[in-house]
């Protein structure tokens, strides 16, 4: 915990009235420091009594514990003195208010001070003389000081909340690095090292094929397949110029196409790299497989299409890519047929069930304050209905440069619901969407979702730095497009392609 409080200077006074910011924070107790009782959990009927927890140590100031998410600037955690006059047992979270900070004189390590939210005796603490005079010997004992240095409630409670959103965001990474490695589609280091001469791993051709694209292409790759998902095919498709000049003509950017096990997928530079820019992001535009109804292709001079058939509960709409001419394009295709439904199957019953997501952590909280998260999530609970409930939700700032206010969008279990700004909130039901894409770039990044028509029916701009919300969001939305509505009606053999 070294240094997290090294920009403060000096104490600070508390105000004259004795007011202060009074958010709760949670702190996790480690150490007991009087006896606690500890009860089995139940919704219902009495408690059971699981232990009781003898004091930890002999004469600890408080109950001894860090808060929660939060990180020094070190990595550490952020320790806590729980200041209550009942004891919690180790591995409770006790929601509380900070005191202040405090730690030995010329030192720079310490501890926060937090007054219990059930149990308030020192919630006007301004000074740690105003404290009893037996606690401040307590904390001269434990600190092993002989004075005590006093960081006010104001300065040590921004201190706290920058230290929360800094380890959310290294949880949030860690949480990418975790997935990444156990990735099932990915064949680990030792496979690689006896590639040559024995495949000790159960991996399909496309997997190994992987590792023999371009490496921006398997970073790609991670941020959007799923640890549980396997590759089918895997189609590399160079750059291409389509057209005749000077008219028609338009540059396809060097891309993959991808069939796994739980989706099809359009994996392309948002802007190529050159000896200017070394990173220009990435698109990512996908379907499930629960929607193919079909593909075919069709060959031109130096290029083909795939038309591919994707089914909501309304209709079969086209989905339109451009492919290299050859037999892995061919292969590609009979693949994506294969999911196709038989002669006269219905509609799949999928529930596309999808956890709900903790917004906190991708970090992206740390661009907005506490009463803009407030206010913007209070707008999209107004808008739900009884029975649904949101899955993940990520929120963009007003982006004058793309003309755009600022706005909401939440996946919940029936819909994608986007909130602005200005006018009524808008939404597409999940069992109409047909695809979904994102594009996160330096150079504009934006989330998008099509429905029964070839141009997109929603465009939402976000900054760059909030791509990991926006990827949370098109990862939730790409797993519920398993999902069909129950009482769609089936769709005809002869509209599929």
């Amino acid at each position: 915990m070294k240094r997290w409080m090294g920009s403060l200077g000096r104490a600070t006074e508390i105000e004259a009235d004795g007011q202060r910011p009074r958010v709760p924070i949670a702190v996790q107790i480690e150490a007991n420091a009087g006896y606690a009782t500890e009860y089995w959990p139940a919704r219902e009927g009495p408690l059971r009594l699981r232990a009781v927890h003898p004091p930890a140590a002999d004469s600890l100031p408080g109950d001894l514990g860090h808060v929660l998410d939060a990180r020094t600037q070190d990595g550490d955690l952020l320790r806590a003195i729980v200041l209550g006059r009942a004891s919690a047992h180790p591995g409770a979270v006790v929601p509380g208010h900070i005191l202040g900070f405090v730690r030995p004189a010329d030192a720079e390590e310490g501890w926060l001070l937090v007054v219990p939210e059930a149990d308030r005796w020192l919630a006007m603490t301004g000074d740690v003389h105003d404290l009893p005079s037996d606690l401040q010997q307590r904390l001269l004992m434990f600190l092993q000081a002989e004075r005590l240095e006093w960081i006010g409630a104001e300065e040590a409670d921004i201190e706290a909340r920058q230290a929360v959103l800094r380890g959310r965001r290294l949880l949030a990474q860690e949480r990418a690095e975790r997935a990444a490695a156990e990735a099932a589609w990915a064949p680990t280091e030792a496979a690689r090292r006896r590639w040559a001469t024995f495949e000790g791993e159960a991996h399909t051709a496309a997997e190994l094929d992987i590792l023999r694209l371009p490496y921006r292409f398997q970073l790609y790759a991670r941020e959007v397949i799923l640890p549980h998902e396997r590759l089918l095919a895997t189609v590399h498709r160079p750059g291409l110029s389509i057209g005749q000049w000077p008219f028609s003509r338009r540059t396809e950017h060097e891309a993959l196409l991808l069939l796994t096990t739980r989706q099809l997928l359009l994996l392309s530079d948002a802007r190529p790299p050159d000896t200017m820019v070394r990173f220009g992001g990435f698109a990512a535009r996908a379907t499930e497989v629960e929607r193919l109804s079909g593909a075919r292709m069709e060959a031109h001079d130096d290029y083909a299409t795939l038309e591919v058939g994707v089914r909501s509960a309304a209709s079969v709409s086209p989905w339109t890519l451009v492919a290299p001419q050859g037999r892995d394009a061919t292969e590609l295709a009979a693949l994506i047929r294969l999911f196709a439904p038989r002669p006269n199957e219905t509609l799949p019953a999928q529930r596309g069930h999808v956890e709900a997501q903790d917004a906190n952590t991708t970090g992206w909280q740390a661009f907005f304050t506490e009463g803009a998260q407030d206010m913007w999530l209070a707008r999209i609970q107004s808008a739900l209905n009884p029975d649904e409930q949101v899955l993940t939700w990520a929120l963009s700032p007003d982006m004058p440069g793309e003309a755009r206010t600022a706005a909401a969008v939440a996946v919940t279990t029936r819909r994608v619901l986007v909130v602005s700004s200005v006018g009524p909130p808008e939404s597409w039901p999940v069992e109409l969407i047909t695809t979904t894409e994102i594009r996160t770039s330096p150079f504009g990044s934006s989330l998008r979702v099509w429905t029964t028509r070839t141009a997109p029916e929603l465009v939402l701009p976000f900054p760059f730095t909030l791509s990991p919300a926006f990827l949370d969001v098109f990862l939730a939305l790409r797993q519920r497009l398993t999902a069909f509505s129950t009482s769609s009606a089936h769709i005809p053999e002869q509209t599929a392609v």
